[in-house]
């Protein structure tokens, strides 16, 4: 992004987006996130995160009624950096 935007994109009032991110432990700025696109009028089909350090993220942005897909764990990726 920017300096002086919040993020990038044409968008209108009403469209759903899909928030991706590298990493998340507890979610809590997926959340902010979420309240500066929903000022903006956008709203979040659902949450895409690469990394999830499992600090209770899911429950979290689940908890505010958004969607959320978190393709790797870090459980599971501890295998391959051993």
């Amino acid at each position: 992004m920017g300096p002086a935007k919040k993020y990038e994109g044409q968008f209108k009032t009403g469209d759903r987006c899909l928030v991706i991110d590298d990493v998340m432990s507890t979610g809590e700025s997926k959340i902010e996130a979420a309240k500066v696109f929903a000022a903006s009028g956008l709203s979040i089909a659902a949450f895409v995160v690469v990394v999830d350090r499992s600090f209770a993220g899911k429950n979290i942005i689940e908890a505010n009624g958004y969607k959320y897909a978190g393709p790797l764990h870090h459980l599971r990726m501890s295998p391959i950096f051993c």
